[in-house]
Formats: structure tokens, sequence, C-alpha cells
């Protein structure tokens, strides 16, 4: 009996977000299982300015994929096909016309979706409901990130919406000792606006007056060129240099010990679509606790009390004292520290993924 065969519709880095870095991480696993896949890379955008922006080599990379897919689906040694689905307009138009074309095909497809959304892009008009039902209902199983998106995509599926948690490619050695906190605080992500750089940016200039031993950083890969340079010429002007210092993109290498140099994470992100950003489960790995909005899937990976703290959404002023109050009581940090590393080993492990997923592919198989 030949070993499964998949075809796998995503994208790998770059650019170097969470969807291309879990389909890698997904990649791995399946090598793990001994399963023969065929990666149908997508690539729409090549850098992380180009994520959600429209331009014309876009149109020709989705043409070339609907017909790269089309030819995939025609062969007949495919067992199923695991399909990385997005929300964003136009390659949201593109999936719509990939599931047209996979269900006529003699195999079944998992819908594995990251992002949240589709329940608000139901809502602008009938056709967008058609759409999202195309594309979630012709799915033999979706799978999911958290509970947040398994609310998100379920009124439009056939079946039972499966919850898989994100996950880290290995477990990071965090060393046998524990580093007491010393009023770090880590800005750790793509710098862009929906992200919340230009908040953590203002909060870092508020408050290291008021705490002269507590250092900021910034780390991430710019959206746009000159931003890091503006970002400077604010820190700059506040006389803040010794306190607050911009980092730049982090190579993988350079990232678990910048991670086990800090002890906050701090995530102000108001994209009511987040999922579950790999940033955070990377800091709770770490032993990094983290202070964000409650916003999209959030609470599906900060457990408030025990490995964070959660604010409601746009509450700047209660998220600034939220974090000044952690300045100031290092031991309440510790303790959130602590549980931040425990919540990851319980819900985020890599063996946990593999498991899961090796459940799922095994029931479709022995249908």
């Amino acid at each position: 009996m030949h070993p499964a065969r998949a075809l796998v519709i995503s994208q790998l880095p770059p650019p170097l977000h969470g969807s291309t870095v879990m389909t890698q991480v997904f990649l791995n696993v399946l090598d793990g299982m001994n399963v023969e896949y065929e990666l149908i890379d997508r690539r729409f955008s090549k850098s992380v300015s180009e994520v959600g922006a429209f331009n014309l080599r876009k149109v020709a990379a989705g043409a070339g994929l609907i017909y790269r897919a089309f030819r995939a689906s025609r062969r007949a040694d495919i067992d199923f096909c695991v399909f990385f689905t997005t929300n964003r307009s136009f390659s949201f138009v593109v999936d719509v016309i990939l599931s047209m074309i996979f269900r006529s095909a003699n195999f079944p497809v998992i819908a594995y979706v990251h992002t949240l959304g589709y329940a608000d892009l139901a809502k602008k008009s009938s056709i967008h409901l058609w759409a999202v039902k195309q594309l979630i209902g012709s799915s033999e199983r979706v799978v999911t990130l958290g509970p947040a998106i398994v609310e998100d995509v379920a009124p439009f599926s056939r079946n039972e919406v499966i919850s898989i948690h994100n996950t880290l490619p290995f477990s990071p050695d965090v060393g046998p000792t524990f580093r007491k906190s010393s009023g770090r605080m880590l800005f750790f992500s793509n710098l862009i606006a929906e992200k919340g750089i230009d908040e953590f940016t203002a909060l870092a200039l508020q408050l290291a007056p008021k705490f002269p031993n507590a250092r900021f950083s910034i780390a991430g890969a710019e959206s746009y060129s000159g931003q890091i340079a503006e970002i400077e010429s604010q820190i700059v002007a506040s006389r803040l240099s010794g306190s607050v210092r911009v980092l730049g993109a982090i190579s993988p290498d350079e990232k678990w010990q910048l991670l086990q140099d800090h002890d906050l994470l701090v995530f102000p992100s108001q994209y009511k679509f987040e999922a579950q950003p790999l940033s955070i489960i990377e800091a709770a790995a770490s032993h990094v606790a983290t202070v964000a909005y409650s916003v999209g899937g959030i609470s599906d990976v900060v457990e408030a009390g025990r490995s964070g703290v959660l604010v409601a959404a746009g509450d700047t002023k209660a998220f600034e004292r939220e974090v000044a109050a952690l300045l100031a009581d290092s031991a309440s940090l510790d303790l959130y520290r602590h549980g931040a590393r425990e919540v990851y080993l319980e819900r985020f492990s890599l063996e946990t993924y593999a498991t899961r997923w090796a459940h799922v592919i095994r029931q479709l198989m022995d249908r």
C-alpha cells in the first residue's frame, strides 16, 4: 500500500509571518507521518509591506495558482488536500475559485483556517454569504486554531469544526535557572500599524522617564522604507535612547536569546481578526508574560491572570496602567512568567499538535 499523498495549498516564507511559519511546521509534521506531499505555493506577497495590498503582480500570481491547482487536482494519486484558507479580498476570491475546483476532484479537502473574519465577511451581501459557504462548506474537514475561530466558521461548515492550536518548530531550551524580572519590555512583531507599533512607541516614551531602570525594545521588520528611522528620531527627540531601542528585523537564531533577555511581551494589537500570534506563543515558551488587548483569538493564547493580562480593546489608559503595574511589581510579573511557560507546555507543544493532526488525517483516510 502506497504512502498517503497530499496537496498542500499555502505559502512558505518569505514573508515571515504566522501562516507561512506554520506552513513549514505543518510540512515537517507530514514528513514525520511519512505522508508524501506537493506544496502549491500561493506566494502573493514577497514582503511584509505587500501583505493585504493589491497589485497587478498578484493578479498574475493568482491566475498561476489557479492553473497549478487545477492541474494538480486532476492527478489520480492524491489522497487528500490541506488548504490554508484566507479572507483578504483578492486572496479570498482566488480561494473560492480553488474550492470549486477541488469540489470537482476525487479527494477530500481539509480547510485549515488561520484567521478570523468569515462571519463578518458573510454579512456584507448575499454573494459574500454564498462565497463563504462555498469555501468552508465544500470541505470535508475544517481545522482552526482555537475556540474563537471555531465560533467564527462553524455556521458555514457541514461537519464538526476541529481546533488544533498553533505550535513552534521546537521547544526552546530556557535553561535550568529562572532569571528574576528586571523590567525589560518587548514589542516583537512585524511593524504594522494594526499590530500596535505606534502605541508601543508612545507607551515606551511615556513610561521610560517614570521607570529609569526599565528597558523597552522594538523588534520586527519595518512595513515601509524609513519606518525604523522615524521611530528612532522620536526616541532621540525624547532623549530616551538609553531606555528605548529599535532592533529591526531579528533572525531566527537571534530570536530566542532576545526573548530570554526580556520579561514582558507588550502586544497592543487592535486588529479584530487577530488569531493566534506566534510571537505570544514564542514568548510563553521563553518564560515571557504578555499584556495584550482582548481582540480576536488572543484570549485563546493568553490565559488572563495566569500567563499575562488582557485589556479591553481600545482602552489605552488601562493598557498603560497594566504595563506600569508590572514594572512596579516584579514579583507579580515573575508569577505570570512562570504561568506563561506552563500554559505553553500544556497547550502549544509540538507533540500535541502532531498527535491531533495525525488523528484528523487517519480519520479522513479511513473514510
